[in-house]
């Protein structure tokens, strides 16, 4: 018994974030594909703005949790982001950061003129990450961060070399 305690602290230790569907919702843990998650007074909930309750989530949400790497043999969330999506034209474009305009209702992040999108080692481009320039029409999906930003997940590039009809995205 005591080796198989070691094997699953060992393997908790090695995550520091899940992501998956919500799958039930109590007053201080969910469960997220199976696992269940405890949650403190200190964990922060992300979904438009920060929240320290469970109160803005809804049963079948995607979520990102990352975990307390000092919680010993449980899984218990830091931050639990919600997922994001925005579709609009890149008004500004560097290395690791995209700025938005958010094509009208075309995005679940807090309404703003820009929504801020940082890239990372993580982020799967549809096409290449060179076609993401000022003008290109994009679709984002990744995780809210808070403040109308989101961490990019994955990218689709809607006026580059890929065999798209129109804008997708157009009301």
């Amino acid at each position: 018994m005591r080796l198989l305690g070691f094997a699953l602290a060992l393997l908790l230790a090695q995550w520091t974030e899940i992501t998956g569907r919500i799958e039930k919702l109590g007053s201080h843990e969910l469960r997220v594909d199976g696992m269940r998650i405890s949650v403190t007074d200190t964990t922060m909930v992300i979904k438009g703005r920060t929240y320290h309750d469970l109160s803005p989530l809804v049963v079948g949400e995607q979520v990102r949790i990352k975990l307390d790497p000092h919680a010993e043999g449980r899984l218990v969330a830091q931050t639990i982001s919600a997922r994001a999506t925005v579709a609009g034209t890149i008004i500004q474009a560097s290395g690791e950061m995209l700025i938005i305009r958010p094509a009208p209702k075309r995005a679940t992040v807090e309404p703003r003129s820009a929504t801020t999108v940082h890239l990372n080692s993580n982020t799967v481009y549809a096409g290449t990450a060179r076609q993401l320039a000022v003008g290109t029409e994009v679709e984002v999906v990744g995780w809210d961060v808070g403040y109308g930003e989101i961490d990019a997940a994955r990218i689709a590039i809607y006026n580059g070399d890929l065999p798209m009809q129109g804008r997708p995205f157009r009301d």
